[in-house]
This record gives structure tokens, C-alpha cells and sequence, in this order.
């Protein structure tokens, strides 16, 4: 019995070593070894139930699963900010979930710009500003950024998103170097359905 007590701990603890990604999962994970609801149609995204390594500003998980590929795109994303047409608290949470991301893999590249032809100008408009997409306001870790990014990874993005015009929240999403061909299963299964 004590043997197979140990053998169990053990195994626990070389399933949560091996799990070392962001929220403790990795790049090809199948389906199968992932706490998924039913996908998003018609794409391969999955809502994702739980994390091993769940981080508290996220409420909701998503992943991007390819049959072959396996796991290559992981989205997380914080409550929404109600009541807030200026978008300080959206931002807020950028400037203090870019702080961490830094610790981990360095330099981002900051997005803060309006088109100029954008109509949502005024700052009681910000966030009607991003819901139009006449906004972006970002942070990005990439190669040409200076990252210092591992475990399969190529480029995390951190992005203000509009619920309406006077709500938003914040989208963190991590691509692996096999995001090209999960979308390359992706398109060939639509096609499927033509």
C-alpha cells in the first residue's frame, strides 16, 4: 500500500513538473488531457473548465486545440470593468499584468494608439474607442520585441477588449510555435463543411 501511495505522489509530481507553461499548460496538449466544455464553432477553441495554474485577475480560460498540433494557443480573460467609459481600470490591470509578464520574459513592445480617422475621440469615449476597434491599447512579446520567450512559445499578447461602451476587460493570450498548423487544421476542417 505505502508503495502504491508513493508511486501516486510521484506521478503527481512529475505531471505538475512537466506542466511549466503558462497556467501550467503546454504546448501539444491533446483534448483529452485538458478540463475542456464543448468548442467555440466552428474553430478548434475550447472553453477550458480549469488550469492547473489558474492566475487571480483571469475568470475565463479558453485554448485553441488542433487535432494533430495539439494545444498551440492559450486565452485567458479578466472580469469585465463595468462603468468605466474612460478605461482606467482596463488599463490599470495592463500596466500591473505587464509588470509581472516582464519578470518573466522581458522587454514587450506597448500599443497605444487611435486611428485617425476614428470618430470616438473624447476620453469619456475610450472605451467606446477599443469596442470599435478605432482603439488599441496592447502590450506584445514577440522576437521582435526583445522577449525572452520559452516553452514553445512566440508571441503573448496583452489587450484591452470592449464589452459595450462603457465596459471592458482584458485579454491575455499566448501563441506556440505550432499556432500555423492548428490553423491549417482549422481551415481544412471548415472547408469540410462547404
Amino acid at each position: 500500500m505505502f508503495r502504491l501511495i508513493a508511486a501516486t505522489a510521484i506521478s503527481s509530481l512529475l505531471v505538475s513538473a512537466a506542466m511549466a507553461g503558462p497556467f501550467g499548460l503546454d504546448k501539444g496538449q491533446t483534448k483529452s488531457s485538458l478540463d475542456i466544455d464543448d468548442p467555440t464553432e466552428p474553430s478548434q477553441v475550447y472553453t477550458l473548465r480549469s488550469v492547473p495554474k489558474p492566475h487571480p485577475a483571469f475568470r475565463n480560460y479558453f485554448a485553441a486545440v488542433g487535432e494533430q498540433s495539439g494545444l498551440c494557443r492559450i486565452n485567458a480573460a479578466t472580469e469585465t470593468f463595468d462603468n468605466d467609459k474612460y478605461g482606467s481600470e482596463a488599463r490599470s490591470k495592463v500596466e500591473e499584468i505587464g509588470a509581472q509578464l516582464a519578470n518573466v520574459y522581458g522587454k514587450s513592445k506597448s500599443l497605444d494608439f487611435i486611428r485617425s480617422d476614428g470618430i470616438w475621440k473624447g476620453d469619456d469615449e475610450w472605451v467606446m474607442s477599443i469596442k470599435q476597434n478605432e482603439r488599441t491599447y496592447a502590450k506584445l512579446w514577440d522576437a521582435q520585441s526583445g522577449a525572452k520567450l520559452k516553452d514553445g512559445l512566440t508571441r503573448i499578447g496583452l489587450i484591452v477588449r470592449a464589452a459595450s461602451a462603457d465596459e471592458a476587460f482584458v485579454v491575455l493570450e499566448y501563441d506556440f510555435d505550432n499556432i500555423d498548423a492548428c490553423t491549417a487544421e482549422a481551415a481544412k476542417a471548415s472547408e469540410g463543411s462547404l
